[in-house]
């Protein structure tokens, strides 16, 4: 199985009843929504917004760490435009894990000085797209293996999609 996903960091919860936590995010390609509206001055009249994920020159864009934040529309509008495309990493589950395991303080999800613990963050896009599920599910299993399994996994969904089968 390969992932498609924009990006891995490490990072502080910014939002929500987990801010401050240590967190390991990853965000996955794909989204079924736009959002264009967020941030416009009427987000009710397509007609007046401005996109620049649509208008901005990425010919020498080869890492989405390289794009500006957007503020009007999207704000990771790189993680389901086909513009941005060029730009997915596609990797084996096995492959995915190393580099989440890269970012992590001594590659543990609990610090073995302090037993602070590290979040899993999947989110996207959409990261509960169909084609998704299944990769959050076989990157989980693969860090049982390695007996390294995050007590705390976080899904950022838009609660639009379904949960599948092979997820429950």
């Amino acid at each position: 199985m390969t992932l498609k996903y924009s990006e891995t960091f490490y990072s502080a919860q910014g939002e929500g009843q987990y801010v401050g936590i240590p967190s390991l995010w990853m965000r996955f390609f794909l989204c079924n929504l736009q959002c264009n509206g967020f941030g416009q001055k009427d987000p009710t009249n397509p007609d007046t917004y401005e996109l620049p994920y649509q208008t901005i020159d990425i010919a020498d864009i080869t890492n989405v760490f390289d794009l500006p934040v957007f503020d009007k529309g999207c704000d990771s509008s790189y993680t389901w435009s086909k513009k941005y495309k060029h730009l997915i990493t596609d990797k084996t589950v096995d492959e995915a894990c190393n580099e989440l395991t890269a970012h992590l303080p001594h590659g543990k999800f609990i610090h073995p000085a302090t037993g602070q613990e590290v979040h899993m963050v999947f989110t996207g896009g959409e990261p509960m797209i169909k084609q998704t599920q299944p990769g959050m599910m076989s990157i989980l299993d693969e860090f049982g293996k390695r007996n390294n399994m995050p007590n705390y996994v976080t899904v950022e969904t838009n609660g639009t999609r379904p949960i599948e089968d092979d997820f429950a």
